[in-house]
This record gives C-alpha cells, sequence and structure tokens, in this order.
C-alpha cells in the first residue's frame, strides 16, 4: 500500500479527517489514485519517522485565552 504526502489540504471524506499539507498517510492503490487524480498529494517514498501530523502534534503552539 502506497504513502501519500499532502501537498494542498482537503477534507478527507473517507477517513472523517482533515489532511494537512505536509501530512503522510497509507491508503489502498485504488484510494491513492483517486486523492492523486484530484491533485491533492503526492507519493512519498517511505513512511514518516515522527512527522507532527503523525504524532497527533501540532504544527504551531495553540494560544491561551485571556481571562476576563
Amino acid at each position: 500500500m502506497p504513502w501519500l504526502r499532502v501537498t494542498r489540504g482537503f477534507r478527507d471524506l473517507q477517513a472523517g479527517v482533515h489532511r494537512r499539507p505536509g501530512e503522510v498517510f497509507e491508503v489502498s492503490e485504488a484510494r491513492a489514485r483517486v486523492i492523486l487524480a484530484a491533485g491533492v498529494a503526492e507519493v512519498a517514498e517511505a513512511p514518516p519517522e515522527a512527522t507532527p501530523a503523525a504524532s497527533g502534534e501540532s504544527e504551531r503552539p495553540r494560544r491561551r485565552r485571556k481571562k476576563g
């Protein structure tokens, strides 16, 4: 099964998640053809080692809300 790297953010309706640019994920051959045809991802050579999107960490620190 191929690994894809997101080039343009998109809503993955089959998985029910929003895919952000730079995220790497594994899909079936048929699903890869659909996503690649849409032009929102490219084939990644190997699975990610520890990307923020794969580990669940956000890329930017969250802002704290002011009290009051």
